[in-house]
């Protein structure tokens, strides 16, 4: 796996085997950065990265010069993993905490430019979550929600849709606040 673009691009990062994450493709990750970077300048952003697993989003987002990078998983391997992978790319942008989507949703202060969810493609609850970031709200205004998932699943009567892209067998749904009229 490597990082695709930004300051940290051509980077190599391999997780340890058995590690117990599937991390999204450097096919679908180029393809999602490409898309971002007509809609999103993520320098200086705040952004967060949820379910991060890898870490591989956040280093994108380090690598494009996000202000800041929250990294949330509840696994501590995950977290200890993107710590050490931080700390080699010298991107101390990057921030891990450890907590469950839901709790951290309900207790989370901070508004972001950008939030990356990429759940267990077989979790249950999904749609509730992206709907608990909205209300919340977790984003800023003109900020973007993306979520991963598989084919199996669709999103688009979820309030804040806006599209969905296929990148083999991964899609991303974006989602923005409703705009009061």
């Amino acid at each position: 796996m490597r990082i695709i673009g930004g300051t940290l691009k051509g980077r190599k990062f391999m997780p340890p085997k058995g590690f117990d994450s599937r991390p999204t493709t450097d096919y679908a990750r180029e393809a999602l950065f490409n898309i971002l970077g007509h809609q999103i300048n993520l320098f200086g952003a705040d952004t967060l990265d949820l379910f991060c697993g890898t870490g591989a989003m956040s280093y994108e987002l380090a690598s494009r010069e996000a202000k800041s990078v929250t990294a949330v998983d509840k696994n501590v391997l995950c977290l200890k993993y993107i710590k050490e992978q931080a700390g080699i790319y010298g991107a101390n942008q990057i921030k891990t905490i450890r907590s469950d989507a839901k709790t951290f949703i309900a207790r989370a202060n901070l508004k972001y430019d950008l939030i990356i969810a990429d759940p267990p493609f077989e979790m249950a609850g999904i749609p509730e979550i992206v709907s608990s970031i909205l209300e919340k709200p977790l984003l800023k205004p003109n900020g973007l929600l993306v979520l991963e998932h598989d084919n199996s699943h669709d999103y688009s009567t979820i309030k804040g849709f806006e599209s969905s892209r296929k990148y083999g067998n991964v899609h991303f749904s974006f989602f923005t606040l409703e705009h009061e009229e």
